[in-house]
């Protein structure tokens, strides 16, 4: 029974020292930017990151909400997030909140230019309901909606061959680092 209890408390010790988990990440209104090992080297609200970096905006159709038509996005480049902590020669692992993890080529974001987006545009809807007042043209992104942070894409200069399950497309986005 010692001997159980003593390999119990090295395992869960050697496991809580060496993944990452969504405990770790557990505020999905901050966006972690880690080294390749993990270590913290900022973190940003929304409106932290919209301080921080110009804002592009993107209208594209997400892929598996294509009968809405085209949505416009606002946040900053994801190649200018990174470059700012010196990370912008590296491919990038995404992960979401929901542990969803995706790598990101230096060669996509350089030819296809991603946003994190931290704002969607108003539509007719968000008028009506009041998540938007008449002069406003985007509103932030809720929790609800898939979270706080997406990499958003402008779809129509993906390659044809992108789908509903391309994996570039990331919501409730909480961490980037680069995966090598």
């Amino acid at each position: 029974m010692h001997v159980f209890s003593v390999f119990a408390v090295l395992t869960i010790a050697f496991l809580s020292a060496n993944s990452t988990t969504l405990a770790d990440y557990d505020d999905p209104k901050k966006l972690s930017i880690e080294a390749a090992d993990g270590t913290p080297l900022a973190s940003y609200t929304p409106e932290q990151l919209q301080a921080a970096f110009a804002q592009h905006e993107v209208e594209t159709v997400i892929p598996w909400l294509k009968a809405e038509g085209a949505v416009s996005f606002r946040g900053p480049r994801l190649r200018e997030v990174m470059a700012k902590h010196g990370l912008d020669n590296r491919d990038i692992l995404a992960i979401a909140f929901d542990e969803y993890t995706a790598n990101i080529s230096v060669e996509d974001m350089d030819a296809y230019a991603p946003i994190i987006a931290t704002e969607i545009g108003c539509r007719e809807a968000d008028y009506k309901s009041g998540l938007c007042l008449k002069e406003e043209k985007f509103r932030p992104l809720r929790q609800e909606e898939n979270g706080y942070f997406r990499l958003i894409w402008p779809s129509a200069q993906l390659p044809k061959s992108s789908s509903e399950n391309d994996p570039r497309w990331i919501w409730a986005l909480v961490v980037l680092r680069p995966s090598s």
